[in-house]
């Protein structure tokens, strides 16, 4: 009975496989392809080499448990719901066939070509059950610490994407509307005061409305108990990640969008004025070119350490707050900043060739610029 069911199976897997003999050329420019024909044989057997009476339905205790799930208020659009239904039940019976001829084939070098089994599987697969204790204590850990499904912490997130996601310490538009090059201590002050000011909007708006959503997830107990420090200290550690997520993109953004308006020279970056002056019997720029490395790539800096210093919410929600101040961690990776400091200084030492070049051109005539007797 076992070498007839083996043969039984391996006439099967012949048949939907469709094997050809050894010596018959397969033309590597067919269509479709051998594998894809394969494919398509092997779904055409799932939908239809299968009959249907030999698969068992979906059961109607599992339909149920399923309905229940569904909200109430939902239920109400019966036709949709019966459509819902009708797919389950059509995707339950597909996945039982499928499985059935899976069974059936359990040939690897046709499985393979369905469904491609990744690496973790196959490192999960090679390691004992030791790792379910360590497992469940990590995910009763997880649980007990990450605060996913919490109002306060929706409203959070929703607050910052709808409203503030367009947000930037600098305002680039209103850099590009100037009229001319700049003056490199004006273009100094005016990014400086742009960045106070958007800070402080940051602070007043930004973070008044994070006060008042959580004030009003207070009044209606959907923030934890503060007599319970373990889980007070873990949703303010939550709501301090998301917080230092939102200030880390708008850091990130502004300095993207700060090194692409200085380097887009010649069209929003309309330049800097330099002046070529007379110091000490020679010929010398004013303001020096490190002048401007220095008061540009401080201008990232400052952009950096703008958003250092903002403090968590929970210091200034309880005015009865006992430990000591803490702030909010941004992440800004040195690798990012440093990348856009070689830009700027690369686009520096290449913007200085001309200028210096020029100067030579009146090396002849220093004589008579310094007023000496020719």
């Amino acid at each position: 009975m076992r070498r007839q069911r083996e043969e039984f199976r391996k006439r099967l897997v012949d048949i939907i496989v469709g094997r050809k003999s050894p010596d018959e050329v397969i033309d590597p420019n067919e269509i479709p392809s051998p594998a894809e024909k394969d494919i398509l044989r092997y779904y055409y057997y799932v939908q239809c080499g299968v009959d249907t009476i030999h698969v068992s339905p979906l059961d109607d205790s599992v339909l149920q448990r399923v309905l229940s799930l569904v909200p109430k208020k939902l239920t109400k659009w019966k036709s949709t719901l019966d459509v819902c239904v009708e797919e389950m039940k059509e995707s339950f019976m597909l996945t039982v066939k499928k499985a059935v001829v899976d069974f059936v084939l359990q040939d690897a070098t046709f499985t393979s070509a369905q469904t491609e089994i990744s690496s973790h599987i196959i490192e999960l697969r090679d390691i004992s059950t030791n790792w379910r204790l360590s497992y469940n204590k990590a995910k009763k850990k997880l649980e007990s610490t990450l605060w996913v499904v919490n109002p306060c912490l929706a409203a959070l997130t929703d607050l910052w994407f709808h409203h503030f996601r367009w947000f930037r310490l600098i305002n680039i538009n209103d850099l590009k509307k100037h009229n001319g090059p700049y003056d490199l201590e004006e273009f100094k002050a005016l990014t400086s005061s742009q960045i106070m000011k958007s800070k402080k909007k940051l602070m007043t708006q930004y973070y008044g409305a994070v006060t008042d959503i959580f004030l009003q997830g207070n009044k209606k107990n959907k923030l934890p108990n503060p007599a319970h420090t373990k889980k007070i200290d873990s949703f303010f550690n939550s709501v301090a990640t998301i917080m230092s997520y939102h200030i880390q993109m708008c850091c990130l953004k502004s300095l993207y969008e700060f090194v692409e308006y200085i380097m887009d020279i010649k069209y929003s970056n309309k330049g800097f004025e330099i002046h070529l002056m007379q110091q000490i019997n020679v010929l010398a720029f004013e303001p020096p070119f490190r002048n401007f490395k220095e008061a540009i790539i401080g201008i990232l800096d400052h952009l950096v350490e703008s958003i250092m210093t903002i403090e968590r919410l929970e210091t200034k929600l309880y005015l009865d707050f006992q430990k000591d101040v803490s702030y909010l961690k941004p992440i800004i990776a040195e690798e990012i900043v440093w990348d856009y400091k070689m830009k700027i200084n690369a686009l520096l030492d290449e913007q200085r060739v001309g200028p210096e070049s020029r100067v030579q051109d009146f090396v002849k005539y220093m004589p008579l610029i310094n007023g000496e007797v020719i």
